[in-house]
């Protein structure tokens, strides 16, 4: 397997050590990476760094399906769980930039719950809350960062 934003595809290496992206949504048929990085707009340095475009391990391919997990748990509002799940999958496969949007969104889920929907303004949350308040936030900015570190960009 091999993934572009928010898409995944197959790789396969060929006797003569040739590799080819198949594209399952357009009926198995080759597909140039070029291809990809036009339609996808996927930058070099997200090619360079990893997380698009390249042949995943068998370790990263489980990691990648186990997003569906990270999913369903902040879907369900799950959100400490969702946490958890999302660091196992970046433990096994650290450039899994899907997991580690995951857990920015699971963070951020969770200052709304916690927080925003509670507080009308910082200054009103207690003091005993801060610090919860201020990890979760640095949390939720550290897991976009790292994100855009290895050269995933918001969509426009």
């Amino acid at each position: 397997m091999a993934v572009a934003p928010l898409h995944i595809f197959v790789k396969i290496t060929d006797p003569s050590g040739r590799e080819w992206n198949v594209e399952t949504t357009d009926g198995a048929n080759a597909m140039r990476t070029d291809w990809y990085r036009q339609k996808f707009v996927i930058s070099d340095r997200a090619v360079e760094s990893g997380i698009y475009l390249r042949k995943l391990s068998p370790q990263e391919t489980a990691a990648l399906l186990a997003n569906v997990v990270v999913e369903k748990l902040v879907a369900d509002g799950r959100y400490e769980e969702a946490v958890d799940a999302a660091r196992e999958i970046l433990a096994a496969s650290p450039r899994d930039v899907h997991a580690l949007l995951q857990l920015g969104n699971a963070y951020g889920r969770m200052v709304e719950s916690e927080f925003t929907s509670r507080y009308p303004t910082p200054a009103a949350i207690p003091p005993a809350l801060k610090p919860r308040w201020q990890m979760l936030i640095e949390a939720n900015r550290k897991a976009f960062a790292d994100a855009e570190a290895l050269g995933w960009t918001p969509a426009p």
